[in-house]
């Protein structure tokens, strides 16, 4: 008999942890790794660490009723071994550990719903979404797990405060063994530090969900025609393609920091031309701030400011190596995704050099 519990018990949990709550078929399929999201998120980070500090809270309040008077000093006791106890003080200690469990259960609903729910994610702040588990007969709340999975904004945020509960279930099974009831209980205090631990582990996965997110960005792309006019040695491409990443500050000054790179190629399919040591990498980094709804970027080569001499041959006995300056480039733009700041190399080169470069802005919004 005992040996099935166990058994079932260890199938309900990888069936919990592998495939989630029953109706998982029709659970929240968006991904949280979206811009929009990300308000969402940081507000859930804020809403998990004011939960954590409301059960650090309630584990000092409840750490004085179940000590340990035999320990040297006397020590909180986080769970009782039933067993340990002689066999007239089971039921009473049991009644007694019953009752205060529901005193503890009244204080965490008042504590979450001062909490509340976290702004930016579209729940309704009059509910408690928080998902239970039943410590002592190792079952997770399906209703409450349904409601969570939802409302949930995206399917992320439901899965990780899922796996929240599954390891209070992993840990409940394995204090409970292969005994038909349980043997070994925690004490309110217990239970708090065990929602402490729980919390910790659910803030560490936000915050790595959080640096998951797409971030801020500029593509940069360009074609560029040389035309060697006058000569037979025809066309030379240029092609130019890279990405900067940045972040913007969210202190008074929302100072832009970043970098990235781009790389040069030559096309002389089109001529009768053949280059060498120009195909490179080249970083750079990005300054500037917002002002309002401005973005004010500074691009700054880094390295080499010169591009190296390259040798450029056309036809026989022909050839040149000249260096490449690598400049500064200062620019605003609005603060607004997809917008494009573009240079014309025609009217820079008097029409011996014609294309463009493209600077695209990709700016992760937070909210929807």
């Amino acid at each position: 008999m005992g040996g099935s519990f166990r058994a079932l018990g260890t199938f309900l949990l990888v069936f919990f942890l592998g495939w989630g709550a029953p109706g998982s078929a029709f659970s929240q399929q968006e991904t949280c790794k979206k811009c929009e999201f990300i308000k969402c998120i940081k507000n859930t980070i804020k809403q998990k660490e004011a939960l954590r500090n409301g059960y650090a809270e309630l584990a000092k309040k409840w750490e004085k009723f179940w000590i340990n008077a035999d320990a040297q000093p006397a020590a909180p006791l986080n769970q009782i071994e039933m067993e340990s106890l002689n066999a007239a003080s089971r039921v009473p200690t049991f009644v007694l550990l019953n009752t205060h469990f529901i005193m503890l259960r009244n204080q965490e609903e008042e504590m979450a719903s001062k909490v509340g729910a976290p702004q930016g994610c579209g729940y309704d702040p009059s509910q408690n979404y928080e998902m239970v588990t039943d410590s002592i007969a190792c079952q997770i709340d399906m209703a409450k797990a349904r409601q969570a999975e939802s409302s949930a904004p995206c399917k992320e945020l439901y899965e990780i405060a899922f796996r929240h509960e599954a390891g209070h279930l992993q840990k409940c099974l394995a204090r409970k063994g292969d005994k038909a009831l349980p043997t070994v209980i925690l004490t309110p205090a217990g239970k708090a530090r065990e929602e402490m631990d729980a919390y910790t582990q659910e803030i560490a996965e936000l915050k790595k969900l959080l640096e998951d997110m797409p971030g801020n960005s500029i593509d940069i792309e360009g074609r560029n025609e040389m035309n060697l006019q006058g000569t037979p040695m025809g066309i030379i491409v240029i092609n130019l393609k890279g990405k900067l990443t940045f972040t913007i500050s969210e202190d008074e000054r929302q100072s832009i920091s970043g970098g990235g790179s781009y790389s040069l190629s030559a096309d002389t399919s089109r001529s009768q031309c053949r280059i060498s040591g120009y195909d490179q990498t080249y970083p750079l980094t990005l300054s500037g701030n917002r002002s309002g709804d401005t973005l004010n970027f500074k691009i700054t080569p880094t390295g080499t400011p010169v591009i190296p001499a390259f040798r450029m041959t056309c036809g026989p006995g022909w050839g040149h190596s000249f260096p490449v300056s690598r400049v500064e480039v200062e620019k605003s733009i609005p603060a607004k995704d997809g917008e494009q700041i573009v240079i014309d190399l025609g009217a820079m080169g008097g029409g011996r050099v014609t294309g463009r470069n493209t600077y695209t802005l990709h700016l992760c919004q937070e909210e929807k």
